[in-house]
């Protein structure tokens, strides 16, 4: 994922990102949905992302 033009664009790519989420598939969907704080995963990286991107996606 990436914030490009306002929004987030997909791609699929072999690279390194800025921020990496690690936790059970159970919590990452939670979290998407905003049923736990993010801090119920392991964020690896530049946790301001991680937090950008539940405040601009709407799942």
């Amino acid at each position: 994922l990436s914030f490009r033009d306002g929004g987030v664009v997909v791609e699929r790519a072999h690279a390194k990102g800025d921020v990496a989420l690690r936790g059970r598939a159970e919590d990452l969907a939670l979290v998407l949905w905003r049923r736990r704080p993010l801090g119920a995963l392991d964020a690896i990286g530049d946790v301001a992302l991680a937090e950008r991107l539940l405040d601009v996606a709407r799942f």
